[in-house]
């Protein structure tokens, strides 16, 4: 299709947004922020003092022989820091920084 100009300039139309259509999509996004996707993007962390085998062997990187050697370390002296996980064998740098996230020494409430 060809467009015909008859040599009057014309404006495009755009409406603006009613006052209720923001706050719709405002109410959507708040909805969306708070909704289960959110409650699950910060897993609850492990207390590496006080957690079992099980709990510990969930973690990333930790299976059951880890998590013996850990319990093992703790009984001879409890963790301060989360960084003191690193005089476990087998725990390196790169397994502590995954770690980090979902890990604490001592219950946070």
């Amino acid at each position: 299709m060809k467009s015909v100009s008859c040599g009057i300039r014309s404006r495009v139309f755009r409406p603006r947004p009613r006052p209720a259509q923001v706050l719709g999509v405002l109410a959507l996004l708040a909805c969306l922020a708070s909704g289960p996707l959110a409650a699950t993007a910060a897993p609850e962390r492990v207390d590496i003092n006080s957690a079992n085998s099980q709990q510990l062997a969930s973690l990333p990187g930790i299976g059951e022989a880890k998590a013996a050697a850990i319990i093992k370390a703790r009984e001879q002296r409890p963790f301060t820091s989360v960084a003191d996980l690193r005089r476990v064998s087998g725990i390196g740098e790169k397994t502590l920084a995954e770690l980090k996230p979902r890990i604490q020494v001592g219950k946070t409430d």
